[in-house]
């Protein structure tokens, strides 16, 4: 009977450490990665801060935010279409404009993609709806770059469809930003320092 109340009181013994260590890290990984789930599926409006054990997410607006990992690497994401997206990519540049009936143009982009009657659009399975970019061919079809600070006041989110002679990485203009018509593109005209953000190469 000696033995059995030793083998007891060795046994809680045990545990106290289990309880005191493991315990607590094992609930705050389960409620990081239940707020995490939450905020990848939320459109994030009318979200200023959430404070997390393990990192801390900074929503500076509905389509904009910052995470920071253990206080000290600082990763810049967008909200598209709901999701929470990484940049990968961040390049400043000129954007231009252009019409599907600008001289040289056949009504369709080099995807493919016809884009006449102001079909500027496409929709995305994972971001939406977005604007058409034409791009470097650096940057497959299907990469989807976030716009911010061009005469578009808001940023927004555009996919990679294109090519064009002037435009590229090292050449007049990083990216070309199209238009229903040439029209509309020239009244639009170019936007200088713009900051374009990838968020997703290829489709």
């Amino acid at each position: 009977m000696k033995y059995i109340l030793y083998a007891i009181n060795f046994f809680f013994l045990l545990m106290i450490p289990v309880v005191l260590f493991v315990y607590p890290n094992m609930s705050s990984k389960e409620e990081t990665s239940i707020i995490v789930k939450k905020l990848n599926s939320d459109s994030f409006h009318n979200v200023k801060e959430i404070n997390l054990k393990e990192n801390e997410v900074f929503v500076n607006n509905s389509s904009e935010k910052q995470v920071v990992l253990n206080d000290k690497e600082v990763l810049s994401v967008g909200v598209a279409g709901g999701i929470l997206t990484e940049v990968l990519e961040k390049v400043v540049g000129k954007m231009s404009a252009y019409g599907p009936d600008c001289r040289g143009c056949s009504g369709k982009v080099g995807s493919g993609q016809v884009v006449t009657n102001g079909n500027i659009y496409y929709d995305d399975k994972t971001f939406g709806k977005l604007r058409i970019l034409a791009g470097d061919s650096k940057y497959p079809y299907g990469t989807v770059v976030r716009v911010v600070n061009s005469k578009i006041n808001t940023p927004f989110y555009a996919i990679v469809l294109d090519r064009g002679g002037n435009i590229g990485l090292g050449k007049k203009f990083t990216f070309d930003l199209l238009f229903a018509s040439e029209k509309e593109a020239s009244l639009f005209g170019t936007s200088t320092n713009v900051t374009f953000e990838v968020m997703r190469y290829g489709y």
